[in-house]
């Protein structure tokens, strides 16, 4: 019988019943016997020795685990605060008094995986519950917890899915009859919203080939557990050519062409800048974390989704500007010169302190003046006011 604070599981809170059925379901969609339940765990490969007999066989070896079926563990309730919750399992009743068990006083042990066996058949739902979904050490597969639920139809599934889309991000690339091999610029922009360096200019079979590196370089790093990491599921979806896409190639021909550039290895100055003509840089774009550096073009491309002025002033330096990116442009730099001429009022200081942070100008501690005098330079670079302008 399973417990929870005290409780039989019928009188716990409807959270925990709802979350035990949650659980439940999960577990049975691994069962052995899809008409009584049946689950299995299993020991991790790296925890179980293999020694050769006398005569050449092998013999695999583990360890008896003691699973202790008392267990406190820190839980979301259903408002997402974190607390703490006393798990019980029992193969008999407890005693109780006033519908409450003394969990403190539960010190039951549960033999498992002992005279060597690596697996173990779980046939009670209330103890597959502990062991799965309390017990630290049981979990999925790959948790690189020590023993792991074996599920073959979703290994199975997974296997199926892992193939469908390998054979499909190898039709999309190099079939004659793919969508985006029937449009060249398609496979361009494509190409380069995955960070293919002069994915314009490029002949098309390089581009491809190293598109496909891109994409299994990020595949493996999505296996190795990477947060943000894209990979071929991901390179399939972007085929539908959202508007996040067209921004990323935008984004990695900005790069090509020097109009921006990113700082990778300061660790305090981590971002994407403008550049001027000597390439250097103009001032902080967005900035970026350790985290979010492998995904910068992503970043990027959210920053100019939202951000049409900055959108546009990118678009015009790479020559594929529209009529309305252009009243966007000179719009801006009116903006520009009105600041400038109204610097020192009062009623310009937050947009004027805001524009110097935009463009990473320090401002603490610094004479105004200087903010003034360090803006009008990087503008000036940039192209968004007249040179002779003082």
């Amino acid at each position: 019988m399973l417990y929870v604070n005290g409780k039989r599981l019928e009188n716990a809170d409807q959270y925990w019943k709802d979350k035990y059925e949650e659980v439940i379901d999960r577990l049975w969609k691994a069962s052995k016997d899809k008409n009584k339940f049946s689950v299995v765990f299993t020991v991790a490969p790296h925890r179980i020795i293999t020694q050769e007999t006398v005569n050449g066989g092998k013999v695999h070896t583990t360890g008896t685990e003691l699973v202790n079926l008392t267990r406190t563990i820190r839980v979301k309730d259903k408002d997402g605060r974190e607390r703490n919750v006393n798990f019980v399992y029992s193969e008999s009743p407890l005693d109780e008094k006033d519908g409450k068990v003394n969990a403190k006083d539960q010190t039951t042990l549960h033999r498992m995986f002992g005279d060597n066996n690596i697996t173990e058949t779980i046939r009670d739902e209330e103890l597959a519950f502990f062991l799965y979904f309390v017990h630290p050490k049981f979990g999925e597969e790959g948790s690189k917890k020590p023993y792991y639920l074996i599920d073959e139809r979703s290994r199975a599934e997974k296997k199926v899915e892992l193939a469908q889309d390998d054979v499909e991000f190898k039709y999309l690339l190099y079939s004659s009859n793919s969508p985006i091999r029937q449009d060249e610029n398609k496979m361009r922009m494509l190409a380069g919203a995955w960070g293919v360096e002069d994915a314009q200019r490029k002949e098309l079979p390089m581009v491809i080939t190293e598109l496909e590196r891109l994409v299994g370089r990020g595949e493996y790093a999505k296996k190795m557990g990477r947060s943000g990491a894209r990979g071929v599921s991901e390179f399939i979806e972007d085929t539908n050519f959202g508007e996040i896409v067209e921004l990323m190639a935008i984004v990695q021909m900005a790069e090509d062409s020097g109009i921006i550039g990113v700082e990778a290895i300061k660790p305090n100055q981590l971002g994407v800048y403008w550049m001027n003509e000597k390439q250097e840089r103009a001032g902080k774009i967005i900035g970026l974390t350790g985290k979010t550096l492998d995904n910068w073009r992503i970043k990027m491309a959210d920053h100019l989704s939202g951000n049409q002025d900055v959108l546009s002033s990118v678009k015009i330096e790479l020559g594929i500007d529209t009529d309305d990116d252009r009243k966007v442009e000179e719009k801006q730099k009116n903006n520009y010169y009105d600041l400038l001429d109204h610097f020192f009022e009062d009623e310009y200081r937050s947009q004027a302190k805001n524009i110097c942070k935009y463009f990473g100008i320090r401002t603490a501690g610094v004479k105004k003046e200087l903010w003034r005098e360090e803006l009008i330079r990087i503008l000036k670079d940039r192209g968004e006011i007249a040179e002779d302008y003082e």
